[in-house]
């Protein structure tokens, strides 16, 4: 299980001023952007050695999806120093996968998922229009 970062670049995305995106929302944006990692935080404090991933070949814990994934966090995070940009991941689905996902929600970005089925042109159509920092692959890919 090998995974490799691409780093891509796209101009800014164009700003927009909808009064529509202007949205009150009832909680704190603190809550928000935490929220993820608080959770998951919270449940590999009270279910460490529980299974987390199953894939037929691999077998997960919460706490080695979290140190699997703290390891790729803090490779996305290199690059996106916690603004949450997006992140495409290329990968079949796999418990290699989640990890991606896991750490890329972790470092504060966003994932894009691609499949892998789909023609070149169209997969680079979406990471050109997602504006995606990195390309996450799995090296089988």
């Amino acid at each position: 299980m090998s995974i490799s970062l691409l780093s891509l670049h796209h101009p800014p995305a164009p700003a927009y001023s909808s009064g529509f995106l202007r949205l009150r929302l009832p909680f704190d944006r603190n809550e928000i952007e935490g929220c993820f990692q608080k959770r998951f935080r919270g449940v590999v404090s009270h279910l460490p050695e529980h299974l987390a991933v199953v894939d037929g070949q691999h077998y997960l814990t919460y706490r080695a999806l979290d140190q699997a994934s703290d390891i790729l966090a803090q490779a996305v995070y290199q690059f996106t120093r916690g603004k949450p940009v997006p992140v495409a991941i290329l990968s079949p689905h796999n418990a290699a996968a989640v990890i991606t996902i896991v750490g890329i929600l972790k470092a504060g970005a966003i994932y894009v998922a691609l499949d892998a089925s789909l023609p070149e042109a169209t997969l680079q159509n979406i990471l050109i229009d997602s504006r995606a920092l990195l390309l996450v692959a799995d090296s089988s890919m």
